[in-house]
């Protein structure tokens, strides 16, 4: 029987006199010594020191007699009779297991099968154990140390783990492992068996399993699913179960996995995770697996949905007329209807069972699908890459010629044309690869070919020439004769510069390569092939050397000749020989003189001044006016007159009643000689600078600098102080005067005098002795600038301006002062510039164009910040001789600045077009790049940027910006029509977020809310930037919200109403704007929302402002004259209301959508609106929003 072969007996031998007599005794001492160790009387302790010293002794031998009598007896078990002396003097528990071992198996025969190979482990490691292997497959590599100890000790005799390749799997098979395969056995396929009993059987049976083993073996079935764990009647879910709580449970029944044959249909599903379809079926990978179908299930619900949206669009589309998109909108509608199948409600074994026979039932459903996903791909990978692509080849811009030069350009042409027109452009991705390479090699060999004859037709170096007409002697020549303003010829500068318009206009450097690749076409038109027909240089030539002997012949006419001589004769009479001079030579020179002797002569004595002078001879403006002595004596004689109207007599007299005094006067009688007064007074032609207009400059020479005096005598106060201002020009700038500190060109003093040798100033009676006087007074006028009137100062820079102009005057610094034409140097100059404007706009203009020129991202961002550092400096150390100059040097950095920055963004946003964002954030960060572009430009493009920036500059830009946004729109489009992330802000998570950060942040005096409706980012930026200057506000978080389609206010409020977060909503239009500063405390109370908390969700009460949805809808200004008008709105709405804010309250300011600018609109069409919203662009989906807190 079990019982009989469970059971041993081992009898000692028979005990002789000897052994029993030694026993008793020792028993008896032992009896003794218990018994006096109690009496603490003498003699008790001494027989109890006595008997201690026999015990040891005695137990020893008692050992000895005991061992000899079970050694020298019997062992029986299992019918057998054993010798223990066979033992020898092993450890009695040694011999124990040594007898019990041969016992043990006879009685658990396939208990070595599954023995342990090591002691027993702890509860925590092995559910640490357990829990790792519920992972699909585990890494043997990565294990520590104590799990793959009781992964390969303990699990792996078990049969419960599975090794495969370098890690190990958790699997439950009864075809592998015997002990598995009875523990299955023993559980009922439709009832249950009580957990008790189960262990008790296999503990009992031939594996002899002991309580650790059942539980880690059944710990590890209930997790794998193949049985299922209750308690108290319920079933347990795997994840109730652990190894700590495994007795709690009562009973265990069959399991959960789905059928085997439908095992084998997961496992060839391309829809699942491959680690899901390689690894062995267990309940933790069936709910993976599960869970896998579900998200498949709302993955593809949407993509489906996406893709039947998408053919609709796309059916209708010139590049995909060889797809088949019924055939695929079927398929797409036949995908989503097995979709259906897919019920979310169902626990994992009943929803994988119905799905998977569902997958049975449907044995395409795996190719529809791939071709679905390939479809998919090519949507949100190569499809606006195609479009871009299919785009440029069928632009109207591109034109390819006939002729062999063309030939491989026709060759590629039509091989990505037949590409494009295969069904395989949508599924396959070599093929598309193959497309996108052709192109390439399309394009490079056309850009190449365009590049080259647009620069040979429209370069700058075929328009070269013509420039370089415009410098030569015989242009300046004709420019300086067509300010004679009563001569009129055929062949004057007007008609010249008429027919150079016409290359100067052609004239393109836009050719770029980045641009053409957007583009088959520059900007400016230019077609491959076209040829463009110029005027021939020579005709040109001829034109003006025509309109210069016409001016010529017109001159020596007998209508003008004798006017010219006469206008000669009188500068002599005054001392002006030297301007005489030229116009004398003009009269005698020969028109039929060869072309190469006859332009030289002319230009010799054509100047400013003498065009003036001509001037003023043909329109008799004379230099010497006849007075008669006799008027003024009518005048006077007889009468009393105080000073003041004796002055205004006189002036009468000298003006002949015209309102306007003579330069020279002539003083005659109508009878004898000129009168001339020796008696003192000044002389005819010299007025008395002392009285008048011009007292405060005479008295400042009579006080700083008499010795120029004699010279403000011949002179205007404005010429003079022009002159002095020339020469402190010169000596500020450190050019050298005279031969003391001469520049590095030479003597720039003596060239300033060569420059002035021909002005009528030089005529004056010995001027050239006052220089050092000039420039004392022109430095002193800088160290004391308001000494004068700054409208005196104004006239007499002007006045310098007309001496010698600014481009003159800064030739002349570089020629002189060595330095380079570097952006940090020209700067420098501009700043520190203290006489001209005129010198400070000049400049301005060359930096300019070197940022307009600049390509280099890196140094554009260097050229805006040094601006930026220039506008800061600009206002504090300013030298300027005249107030206004400053005011003008600021608003020219401005403008440098505006350049710099358009540039630089739009160099960013060429990089970002050509890899868009991905995310809410890369949208977001690009959008504020972007969004100052158009203020900008527009203010480039107005005065006084618009002096500065030239035409086609801005023009270009503009262009490049519109042929940018499209892309870009386009691929934000696509963004927006995918599955929005849940941390995505929206007007709605806005309003449940403000009661949270009014707790936060501490609200107790007020908590306000207000929609700024249609405000987008640039126009924002500039409203709050106004608003909030010189007002105290801390700005606590801002960002962007983004805007539901269709982006439109009703749109972005129905939400808020639906869920019960809007409550009043006030529109706040003048009645209320004032109903707020009569009473704000009253005010303020209604639409406080301080009283919400973040625990309960509650309406809100907000306030609107309009009138920035309302200016847009109705404006057809640019933006800067928008932003103005909005600007004075602001102040008038939205500035009351942050004033009458108490301290210590929270703002929450947002837009709820933005608007687009129309870059293609119409001006002439009053019906096209030029600013727009409702759409999908960036502009009017990402709405800005601001928390404030009011210090």
């Amino acid at each position: 029987t079990v019982l009989h072969r469970s059971l041993a007996l081992w009898t000692p031998r028979e005990i002789n006199a000897a052994e029993e007599e030694l026993l008793r005794r020792a028993y008896a001492h032992q009896l003794l010594h218990e018994e006096y160790t109690a009496d603490s009387s003498p003699v008790g302790r001494q027989v109890a020191r006595q008997l201690a010293a026999l015990l040891p002794d005695e137990k020893r031998k008692v050992k000895e007699i005991f061992r000899s009598l079970y050694l020298e007896g019997r062992l029986r078990a299992d019918g057998q009779t054993l010798a223990p002396a066979s033992f020898g003097y092993l450890p009695f528990s040694e011999v124990i297991a040594h007898a019990a071992s041969d016992i043990l198996k006879e009685r658990f025969p396939r208990h070595y099968e599954i023995r342990p190979l090591s002691e027993q482990v702890t509860g925590s490691l092995m559910q640490r154990t357990l829990d790792i292997l519920i992972a699909p497959e585990l890494e043997g590599e990565g294990l520590e140390r104590g799990i793959r100890m009781v992964i390969e000790n303990y699990l792996s005799p078990l049969g419960v783990v599975k090794k495969k390749g370098q890690g190990y799997q958790l699997e439950i098979n009864p075809q592998t492992a015997p002990l598995v395969a009875e523990f299955l056995h023993l559980v009922p396929e439709t009832g249950r068996i009580s957990l008790e009993r189960l262990y008790r059987k296999l503990r009992k049976g031939p594996f002899g399993l002991s309580e650790a083993g059942f539980q880690a073996l059944g710990m590890a079935a209930i997790l794998s699913g193949a049985v299922s764990a209750y308690q108290g009647g319920k079933r347990l879910a795997p994840s109730q179960v652990n190894f700590y709580r495994f007795w709690n449970m009562d009973e265990i029944g069959p399991g959960t996995l789905i059928r085997p044959e439908l095992q084998k249909v997961l496992a060839e599903l391309p829809f699942l995770p491959p680690r899901l379809r390689r690894s062995p079926l267990t309940f933790a990978a069936q709910q993976q697996a599960w869970e896998a179908v579900i998200t498949f299930k709302v993955e593809w619900s949407g993509k489906a949905a996406e893709i039947k949206n998408r053919i609709e669009r796309l059916r209708e589309h010139p590049l995909f007329t060889a797809v088949n998109w019924d055939k695929l909108e079927k398929t797409a509608g036949r995908f989503l209807s097995f979709l259906e199948e897919i019920k979310t409600s169902y626990a994992s074994r009943e929803g994988l069972e119905r799905f998977l026979a569902a997958c049975q039932a449907a044995p395409l459903i795996s190719a529809d699908w791939n071709r679905l996903a390939a479809f998919y791909d090519f949507l949100h990978g190569d499809l606006l890459e195609i479009m871009r692509l299919g785009h440029y080849l069928k632009d109207e811009a591109l034109v390819i010629p006939e002729g062999e030069r063309y030939q491989s350009l026709r060759r590629r042409y039509r091989l990505l044309t037949e590409l494009l027109a295969e069904e395989a452009l949508l599924w396959e991705e070599k093929y598309r690869e193959r497309l996108k390479r052709e192109f390439k090699y399309f394009q490079d060999e056309y850009i190449s070919l365009y590049r080259a004859e647009h620069d040979g037709a429209v370069g700058s170096g075929r328009m070269k020439p013509y420039r370089a007409l415009m410098e030569t002697g015989a242009y300046r020549l004709l420019e300086l004769l067509g300010r004679i303003n009563t001569v009129v010829v055929p062949d004057d500068l007007v008609a010249v510069n008429r027919r150079l318009a016409l290359p100067l206009e052609k004239e393109c450097r836009a050719a770029d390569e980045l641009l053409l690749a957007e583009r088959p076409a520059c900007s400016c038109g230019f077609r491959l092939g076209e040829t463009v027909a110029l005027p021939e240089i020579a005709e040109l030539e001829e034109q003006i050397l025509r309109g210069i002997k016409a001016y010529l012949a017109a001159l020596q006419d007998p209508a003008f000749r004798p006017k010219i001589a006469a206008h000669a004769e009188h500068l002599e009479l005054i001392g002006r020989r030297q301007e005489a001079a030229p116009l004398r030579e003009l009269l005698q020179l020969d028109a039929a003189a060869p072309p190469l002797e006859l332009v030289p002569a002319l230009s010799a004595l054509f100047n400013r001044n003498t065009t003036g002078q001509i001037n003023r001879a043909l329109t008799g403006d004379a230099m010497i006016a006849e007075r008669a002595v006799e008027d003024l004596q009518e005048l006077l004689a007889g009468r009393v007159f105080n000073a003041a109207q004796l002055e205004g007599l006189f002036r009468e007299w000298l003006s002949g009643g015209e309102g306007k005094v003579p330069e020279y006067v002539r003083v005659i009688r109508r009878q004898g000689p000129v009168l001339r007064d020796h008696a003192g007074g000044a002389e005819p032609g010299r007025p008395d600078l002392a009285a008048g207009p011009e007292a405060e400059p005479h008295a400042y020479l009579e006080e700083k600098f008499p010795r120029l005096l004699p010279l403000a005598g011949d002179l205007k106060a404005e010429r003079l102080y022009a002159l002095a201002l020339l020469w402190g020009w010169l000596k500020y700038h450190r050019l050298g005067v005279g031969g003391s500190g001469a520049g590095a060109g030479g003597d720039a003093g003596a060239a300033l005098e060569q420059l002035l040798a021909g002005l009528p100033e030089a005529g004056a009676a010995g001027w050239g002795e006052y220089r050092d006087a000039l420039v004392a007074l022109g430095e002193s006028l800088l160290a004391e600038r308001g000494a004068l009137p700054a409208s005196f100062l104004e006239r007499a820079a002007a006045a310098a301006e007309a001496l010698l102009p600014a481009s003159q005057l800064l030739e002349f610094y570089f020629r002189y002062a060595d330095a380079p034409h570097r952006f940090d140097s020209l700067l420098e100059l501009l700043l520190d510039e203290p006489y001209f404007p005129a010198v400070s706009r000049e400049i301005a203009g060359k930096l300019a164009i070197q940022i307009a020129a600049e390509d280099s991202g890196p140094q554009l961002s260097v050229m805006a910040g040094t601006l930026r550092e220039a506008l800061k400096a600009i206002s504090r150390e300013d030298l300027s001789l005249i107030a206004a100059h400053r005011e003008e040097k600021s608003a020219y950095l401005q403008s440098l600045l505006a350049l710099a920055e358009c540039h630089l963004i739009l160099n960013d946003t060429g990089r970002v077009a050509e890899a868009p964002p991905g995310d809410d954030k890369g949208w977001e960060r690009f959008y504020r790049l972007l969004a100052p572009f158009e203020l900008l430009l527009e203010r480039l493009a107005a005065a006084p940027a618009q002096r500065l920036v030239p035409e086609v500059t801005v023009l270009r830009w503009r262009r490049r910006y519109a042929a940018l946004l499209e892309p870009l729109g386009e691929a934000f489009a696509g963004y927006l029509a995918q599955e929005p992330p849940s941390r995505r802000m929206t007007l709605a998570q806005l309003f449940r977020q403000l009661p949270l950060w009014a707790g936060r942040e501490g609200a107790g005096r007020g908590v306000y809310l207000a929609l700024l409706d249609g405000a987008r980012l640039d126009i924002w930026d500039a409203l709050l930037e106004k608003a909030l200057a010189e007002r105290g506000f801390q700005v606590l978080r801002e960002g962007f919200l983004w805007a539901a389609l269709p982006t439109v206010t009703e749109e972005q409020l129905q939400p808020l109403k639906e869920e019960g977060l809007l409550g009043h909503l006030l529109n706040m239009d003048e009645h209320l704007v004032a109903e707020l500063i009569s009473d704000p405390a009253a005010f303020l109370e209604a639409v406080d929302n301080r009283r919400l908390r973040p625990e309960r969700e509650g309406p809100l009460q907000a306030l609107k402002f309009n009138f920035v949805d309302e200016k847009i809808h109705l404006s057809r200004d640019p933006l800067p004259v928008l932003l103005e008008e909005l600007l004075l709105q602001s102040q008038q709405k939205i500035q009351p209301l942050l004033d009458c804010l108490p301290t210590g309250s929270l703002l929450l300011l947002a837009a709820d959508h933005g608007f687009k600018t129309n870059l293609y609109h119409n001006k002439s069409n009053k019906e096209d609106p030029l600013y727009l919203h409702g759409g999908d662009t960036f502009f009017e989906v990402l709405a800005p929003w601001i928390l404030l807190k009011k210090y």
